[in-house]
C-alpha cells in the first residue's frame, strides 16, 4: 500500500467516526474535503503542498474548536442559559470568520463569569429548599431551627435580586427546576409556601397554641419523673449516630432514591 492510500484509508477512518457520531460537522467537512485533495495527489509531497497553500494545516484545528463551541451553546439553550448561549454564538461566529481568533483571550473568562453566576443562582436555589426543609420540620419553640431557616430563607431570597434576576424566574427554569427532588405538585407548592414565608417574622399564635395544650395535659404527669426522663434521654443519646448520605435520585418518579457512601460518627 503506497503513502497516498493510507493517508486516503486515514482520513476515511475519521469521517466515519463523525459521520456515526453526528456531533461534528465541521470536522467531518473539513476531512472530507482534505480526503478529495489527497485522492488528486501523485505523491507525500504533493499532499503536504496543496495541504498547507489551502489552509488545511489550521482549518481542522478550527474545525474542532467551531463543533466544540457549538455544543456547549446547544448545551446552554437546552438548559435555558441565554446569556451563555448568546456568548457562545458571537464567540463561534467570530472563529468561523477567522481562526486565528480562536487564541485571542477574553472570552472564556467572560465565560466562566457567567456560569460563576448560574452556579450562585442554583445555590441560593438549593439553599432556600433546604432551608424550606427546616422549617417545615422545626417546632415554635425550636428557635434556632425555626426562625434561623426563616432568616437564610430571606438571605438566599436577596441573591436574586442582586444578580438581575428572582425567584419567580430562576424556579421556573428547567436546569434549576431539575436539581430539586420533588414532584411537580409539591415543587409548585414550595415555590407557593416561599413566598409566604418571606414575609413571616416570627410563629403565628395557631402554631403555638397545640403546643401548648399538649404542655398542659402533659406536665402534670412528668413534672416529677424529671430524673426517670433524663435517664431515658442519656439512653437514646447512647444508641444515636449521625450519618450522612450520598442520596442518588431515580430516573423517573416511579423509582427509588438510593442512598450510598454512608458515613457515621458517634455524638
Amino acid at each position: 500500500m503506497n503513502e497516498i492510500q493510507r493517508t486516503i484509508d486515514y482520513y476515511q477512518l475519521l469521517i466515519d467516526k463523525f459521520e456515526k457520531t453526528g456531533l461534528s460537522p465541521h470536522q467531518l467537512k473539513v476531512y472530507r474535503e482534505i480526503q478529495d485533495l489527497v485522492q488528486g495527489c501523485s505523491s507525500y509531497e504533493d499532499i503536504q503542498s496543496k495541504m498547507k497553500s489551502q489552509g488545511y494545516y489550521e482549518s481542522p484545528g478550527q474545525a474542532l474548536y467551531l463543533d466544540a463551541i457549538m455544543a456547549q451553546k446547544n448545551a446552554a439553550k437546552q438548559n435555558g442559559f441565554t446569556e451563555l448561549e448568546e456568548l457562545y454564538l458571537a464567540r463561534y461566529n467570530e472563529v468561523k470568520a477567522d481562526g486565528s481568533k480562536m487564541h485571542v483571550t477574553g472570552y472564556s473568562e467572560k465565560a466562566s463569569s457567567i456560569l460563576s453566576k448560574y452556579s450562585t443562582l442554583m445555590d441560593a436555589l438549593f439553599e432556600i429548599y433546604i432551608n424550606y426543609c427546616t422549617y417545615n420540620g422545626a417546632n415554635p419553640y425550636d428557635t434556632l431551627r425555626y426562625n434561623g431557616s426563616l432568616d437564610n430563607i430571606r438571605k438566599y431570597h436577596a441573591v436574586f435580586q442582586t444578580l438581575g434576576t428572582s425567584f419567580e424566574e430562576i424556579s421556573a427554569t428547567s436546569y434549576y427546576r431539575q436539581h430539586i427532588g420533588l414532584e411537580d405538585d409539591k415543587y409548585q407548592m414550595f415555590i407557593s409556601e416561599v413566598k409566604t414565608l418571606l414575609q413571616k417574622r416570627e410563629p403565628e399564635r395557631s402554631e403555638i397554641q397545640p403546643f401548648e395544650e399538649e404542655l398542659k395535659l402533659m406536665w402534670p404527669k412528668l413534672k416529677d419523673k424529671r430524673v426517670e426522663v433524663q435517664a431515658i434521654g442519656k439512653l437514646e443519646d447512647a444508641k444515636t449516630k449521625k450519618s450522612i448520605y450520598l442520596v442518588v435520585a431515580p430516573s423517573d418518579n416511579k423509582g427509588k432514591y438510593t442512598f450510598t457512601s454512608n458515613q457515621q460518627e458517634e455524638y
